[in-house]
């Protein structure tokens, strides 16, 4: 570049800290700061100490993924700037010690809170204490930072999602967050069990229930912090960095698309002609670092609220991320398939129907593949590993089977405020992603990262391809369904 970007001078000579470097978000922030930024100073990760592993044991192997490569290949020094803090969330003060306390308020400028219970169906009083206690926390971690300009704090674009619009504001919400952290506290689980219906009201799971609480509760207490709040959609592999599809773990989008791809997820709630939000991760990892530079340098009348969606400004929609990875497998089968690439998605208005293809494809697959090991004296664990797995997906089929219309006012005009250098470098404009190659690369991402297999054909030229194929399949699907019946009535018969 020509010019060195407004971001890189504003990160320039400052420390980070970063919460949830362990998980996929996290750790991209992490890589973006550390390859975009040469003379940025610690990035400090707050890292759990596992029985297995000390927190620098975790956080090397963290720095030793592929992510890193390009870092490693550069500017190999640059890895050495990422500094463990050995805490918790859910501990009192995060389980910090008094010493990397000391460091922390003495080194660091900047805060990017990406750290969540992300398991949407945890009981409300884990949900409680990671998602609203932990930031409580994080907040008064701020406060002992003598030279601190920008606190982001990562929320969700589902906050409100038991309406149908939301807007970059943060909403009053029916039950107060100090209420809750007290319930939390004083009730036994059997009590909060039997309370947990009433308190979500039309939420789905108490992740959205504890990040609204959250949200709530910096608007309220934290006006003496520059914090801002991003709330990102349905987060998905990179659209450009590191490198077009990455992606490390099997959750949500990815695992959805995953267990489509080889053949272990069959059949789901969800709405062909639904607007998917789906967004790159590198997408937001950008806006995340692009908005504690916007946090610093701008007065803000308010706390600033960015949606980091493609909602209204790119949709794309269910139906058409469905079927070009379905194909895509099709043609580029993976090594580990469990079954024939054959999905499909049923409304909630066909419960009945959704019941009875479950069974069909789910259920009695998995009871037979039970009677068979235990015939061949093996383990049969069939059954209860496609329960666990089906259970997963019933807790997120909310966000395939409806749509919502996020405004974004507030992300544009951060995008707006960037000059060209910075837009080129930190590109978070979700108007210019090309769908028909992110999903296609989204598609190899999952086959060479999740699947660990990388496919002969991968090209787009061989990604066109005819109705034969699906014919194909679908014949394959019915032979493999009239020899399963057969088999079962053989089992009875036994």
């Amino acid at each position: 570049m020509a010019a060195r970007s407004q971001i890189q001078q504003f990160y320039a000579g400052k420390s980070v800290f970063v919460t949830g470097v362990t998980g996929f978000l996290g750790k991209v922030v992490a890589e973006r700061l550390l390859r975009t930024v040469p003379d940025i100073g610690n990035v400090y990760c707050l890292v759990r100490p596992q029985r297995s592993a000390d927190v620098a044991q975790r956080l090397s192997r963290v720095a030793a993924a592929n992510l890193f490569d390009d870092v490693r290949q550069s500017e190999p020094k640059q890895l050495g700037k990422l500094v463990p803090i050995a805490g918790d969330l859910s501990l009192p003060g995060l389980g910090i010690s008094d010493a990397d306390r000391a460091r922390l308020a003495n080194d660091c400028s900047v805060m990017i809170h990406s750290a969540a219970s992300v398991q949407f169906n945890d009981p409300i009083k884990v949900a409680t204490a990671m998602n609203l206690g932990g930031t409580t926390k994080i907040l008064d971690l701020g406060r002992e930072m003598k030279n601190l300009e920008a606190l982001v704090q990562v929320s969700t674009a589902y906050v409100n999602c038991q309406d149908g619009e939301d807007f970059e504001v943060v909403r009053k919400q029916d039950f107060s967050w100090r209420d809750l952290l007290e319930l939390c506290r004083t009730a036994s689980d059997a009590e909060l069990a039997e309370l947990q219906p009433k308190l979500l009201g039309k939420r789905p799971n108490t992740y959205t229930f504890t990040k609204a609480l959250n949200e709530q509760m910096i608007d309220e207490s934290a006006q003496d912090l520059p914090v801002a709040i991003v709330r990102p959609s349905i987060i998905a592999s990179s659209y450009q960095s590191p490198r077009p599809g990455w992606v490390d773990n099997k959750l949500g989008m990815t695992g959805l698309l995953s267990g489509l791809g080889d053949g272990t997820l069959r059949v789901m709630r969800g709405d062909y002609t639904a607007n998917a939000d789906m967004i790159p991760v590198d997408i937001v990892a950008n806006t995340l670092v692009s908005a504690a530079w916007y946090r610093a340098g701008e007065r803000h009348a308010q706390l600033p609220v960015i949606n980091c969606v493609t909602g209204h400004m790119n949709p794309v929609k269910w139906g058409k991320i469905i079927d070009t990875t379905r194909q895509y497998f099709m043609r580029n089968p993976s090594s580990t398939s469990a079954g024939p690439v054959d999905f499909e998605f049923k409304k909630v208005t066909e419960e009945l129907d959704y019941q009875n293809r479950k069974m069909l494809l789910h259920t009695i697959p998995a009871q037979v593949k039970d009677e068979l090991a235990k015939a061949k004296g093996l383990k049969a664990n069939a059954v209860r590993d496609d329960q666990r797995y089906m259970n997963i997906f019933e807790t997120v089929d909310h966000f395939s089977s409806y749509e919502w219309k996020f405004r974004s006012d507030n992300l544009i005009k951060m995008w707006n405020a960037l000059n060209e250098a910075d837009q080129k470098l930190y590109n978070f404009d979700v108007r210019s992603i090309d769908w028909d190659k992110y999903l296609l690369d989204n598609a190899r991402g999952i086959q060479n990262y999740v699947h660990k297999h990388r496919p002969k054909i991968s090209t787009a030229s061989d990604f066109a391809f005819g109705q034969e194929m699906s014919i194909e399949n679908t014949q394959r699907l019915l032979q493999g369904i009239t020899a399963l019946k057969q088999r079962i009535t053989e089992m009875r018969a036994q």
